[in-house]
């Protein structure tokens, strides 16, 4: 099974904040990235976590626990999965 990625940058542009802040967010999380040339990837299914710490933090809640209570919060398929990497294909694929 094959799961999508989103650049880093789109993923920001979706949730109308700064790449950095969406870096921090990504560090604070413990998100997976993938990094292919000078793009960085998440995936997609990272999207509902990282809507989840946009909204808390706009409620006034700082990062650090926006994070613990994102990650409380979000469904177990955007959390639960784990990347593995081909070396012979290149793929990338969540289990």
């Amino acid at each position: 099974m094959t799961t999508e990625y989103v650049k880093l940058t789109e993923a920001a542009r979706k949730l109308t904040v700064h790449a950095d802040t969406l870096r921090y967010w990504v560090k604070l999380l413990g998100v997976e990235t993938i990094k292919r040339g000078h793009a960085c990837y998440i995936l997609a299914e990272t999207l509902g976590v990282l809507m989840i710490m946009a909204r808390l933090i706009a409620e006034g809640i700082p990062a650090g626990e926006a994070a613990a209570k994102a990650k409380a919060e979000a469904p177990a398929e955007a959390t639960a999965c784990l990347l593995y990497t081909s070396d012979a294909a290149d793929a990338l694929l969540c289990v």
